[in-house]
């Protein structure tokens, strides 16, 4: 019973040591099957400096551009360019530039990819962060602009460049804020949604009211109608019964007057005929 209660205290100890060495192995992923993060950075930086040149506005920079491209002196050109090539990369770059183009308004000018301090005689390398899973590179620029937004700080941006395989499959621009601004914003949003929402609550209440007029309007104008009906055969009725009485008057004044004449002349009432005298107005 020892020997048996022994073996399995040695099981569990060596399964939590198995555990344990699985859970610390936790290399950094460096590349994939197409390629290294270095290369991934470099190809992100090439396609992010070509667009980032040609919408510079630094006439020194355009002129060393269009000395080696020629037939790309703007942004507008390098986008005609990427149309003409219909590669599979082309509709992601497109989106980059428009990205880009739209985030140039805050970060200024002059805009360039953020370097780290480089030891003298080496190629400086980019400030990058590279994720690599499967066969997705993901890799993070920093673009540093030239104008000024609040006590001296100048604006920067993410690029942000996904390589799918070995191709870039997205491209796009985000502008960095600070999170008093970003609060700012949110709260700007809130106000315009709630006020929007209020205003929509406002214009229904309005419509609801609204229909009550109009229902209560139409109730009013059907009993206008009725009473209009009511004092129409209430009119008809008296008419009528004057009519009656007239006739009944006419009668009894007819049979005076046979009686009289035939009083007169000694005869009966018999072969008389009396008709009414009708004045007209």
């Amino acid at each position: 019973m020892k020997k048996r209660l022994l073996t399995f205290a040695l099981a569990v100890a060596c399964a939590f040591s198995l555990t344990a060495c699985g859970g610390a192995s936790s290399e950094e992923v460096t590349e994939n099957d197409y390629m290294t993060a270095e290369e991934a950075v470099n190809t992100a930086a090439s396609a992010t400096q070509i667009y980032v040149i040609a919408a510079s506005e630094d006439p020194s920079i355009l002129s060393y551009f269009s000395q080696n491209m020629p037939a790309m002196t703007t942004v507008e050109d390098y986008t005609k360019f990427l149309k003409q090539q219909d590669t599979a990369e082309t509709d992601a770059i497109l989106a980059g530039v428009e990205s880009y183009i739209d985030a140039k308004e805050e970060l200024g000018s002059e805009v360039k990819i953020k370097t780290l301090d480089a030891v003298e005689g080496e190629t400086p390398k980019y400030d990058a962060k590279v994720k690599i899973k499967g066969d997705e590179i993901v890799v993070n620029l920093t673009l540093e602009g030239n104008k000024v937004y609040k006590e001296g700080k100048t604006r920067t941006a993410t690029q942000e460049v996904i390589i799918t395989k070995n191709s870039i499959s997205s491209i796009s621009t985000t502008v960095d804020y600070e999170l008093s601004e970003a609060v700012s914003t949110a709260g700007l949003n809130t106000l315009l949604g709630m006020g929007t929402v209020f205003c929509i609550l406002i214009l229904i209440a309005f419509c609801i009211w609204l229909m009550g007029v109009i229902v209560k309007a139409a109730q009013n104008a059907g009993k206008e109608k009725v009473s209009d009906v009511k004092a129409e055969a209430v009119d008809n009725t008296v008419a009528d019964i004057i009519t009656r009485e007239e006739a009944a008057d006419d009668s009894e004044l007819v049979a005076v007057i046979a009686a009289a004449i035939a009083a007169s002349e000694g005869t009966s009432t018999d072969g008389f005929v009396v008709r009414s005298i009708i004045r007209k107005a």
